[in-house]
């Protein structure tokens, strides 16, 4: 009988956390504040964790902890905006981050503006990918959202926030 790809899985052994955390110090990555509105109500989230995933549809996906307070009201609302950020933001990205407080629950004043069907999107973003999220799948400690790109906006930069050994870096784009 053949095994699906899961079940063959469980029997291959993985590097612990602790090796694979070391190892992904070194990979940089962009920062970027997810945020979501809607009925449920308005939350964001800092992640690195965010990757093109095709370009028919357009469609990025975003790995969110399980275990967030919030992640119940990025399934409810099934909308959720990623806001790529600029040099210079790590404040912003450790607050929403849940560095030195409750986290980013801050979502209104001029920081902030209404984006498709009522997102919030960072004034300031380099990027903002407003996204309808088709599919959440359950793997590990994370969720893995799926949304379709329905607008793109904001104000492209020359030097946008990047996360990597642990501390942010400024990668300037001016040169390309």
């Amino acid at each position: 009988m053949l095994e699906t790809i899961e079940e063959r899985a469980e029997y291959v052994p993985c590097v612990d956390a602790d090796r694979f955390r070391a190892a992904m110090r070194k990979v940089v990555s962009a920062v970027h504040i997810i945020t979501t509105g809607g009925p449920a109500g308005r939350a964001g989230f800092t992640a690195s964790a965010v990757t093109a995933l095709s370009d028919q549809p357009a469609s990025l996906l975003v790995c969110m902890n399980r275990r967030t307070a919030t992640a119940g009201l990025f399934l409810a609302n099934a909308q959720f905006c990623v806001n790529t950020l600029c040099a210079g933001d790590g404040a912003l990205a450790d607050e929403f981050g849940g560095k030195g407080g409750a986290g980013g629950r801050n979502l209104t004043g001029p920081r902030w503006r209404e984006g498709w069907r009522g997102l919030p999107a960072l004034q300031a973003a380099a990027i903002a990918h407003h996204c309808l999220l088709v599919k959440a799948l359950e793997y590990g400690t994370h969720y893995l959202l799926i949304g379709r790109v329905v607008d793109i906006d904001g104000d492209p930069a020359d030097a946008m926030l990047a996360y990597i050994n642990r501390r942010y870096e400024s990668i300037d784009l001016a040169g390309s």
